[in-house]
């Protein structure tokens, strides 16, 4: 289950313009822009979002991922666990439209269990072909923003996912849509994830 913001207390009153209403409009349309995740609305609290915004509650603790494409020549398996769906197998241009929202994670054990794992496999290869590990993507429950770790590095070294185009300086804010791509840098010779928002 994914972790309530700091930034919108449950137990915070709102500010309000004299009228009585929050700052900005009413509840429910302060809770509808907190939905969209476009912005953190200070003094809506989860339960009156979770009770007024209906389905698009699904992301306003969450960070989505809507599209993954590989910009590598290398084929790349992708597989969440959280969702137990197939791997999804993107050759060189592909990309696919996955709908996922990014595991939480808090710890080493979670991220090995949980984070969806990129993976360089041969063209062609069998769909039981792990292939080679890449890095993870999960949600970093401290940081409340999508990182990723390369395979076989410390829980420690995780960072969050630029902004493409990379070394853009750039990172995502929490409760984002994004789309990730992937990328060859060839100073380090590592495929590295970028992301846009959506």
């Amino acid at each position: 289950m994914g972790k309530m913001s700091r930034a919108i207390g449950d137990t915070e009153a709102a500010p309000t313009d004299g009228s009585g209403a929050p700052n900005g409009g009413t509840l429910a349309e302060r809770a509808a822009r907190a939905a969209d995740c476009s912005v953190r609305i200070p003094g809506v609290s989860s339960t009156d979002i979770i009770g007024q915004v209906g389905p698009a509650r699904r992301w306003l603790f969450n960070t989505g991922i809507m599209n993954i494409s590989n910009g590598t020549t290398a084929t790349i398996r992708v597989r969440n666990p959280e969702r137990n769906s197939d791997p999804r197998t993107l050759g060189l241009g592909q990309g696919t439209f996955v709908d996922w929202l990014a595991p939480w994670v808090d710890n080493p054990t979670e991220m090995y269990n949980k984070a969806i794992t990129f993976r360089a496999v041969p063209p062609g290869a069998d769909p039981s072909n792990p292939g080679t590990g890449l890095f993870y993507v999960f949600l970093d429950y401290d940081q409340e923003i999508v990182c990723w770790l390369p395979f076989g590095s410390d829980y420690g070294l995780r960072n969050p996912i630029e902004r493409t185009p990379i070394g853009s300086g750039i990172f995502l804010s929490p409760c984002s849509r994004i789309d990730i791509s992937l990328f060859y840098d060839s100073t380090t010779a590592v495929i590295l994830p970028g992301a846009t928002l959506v």
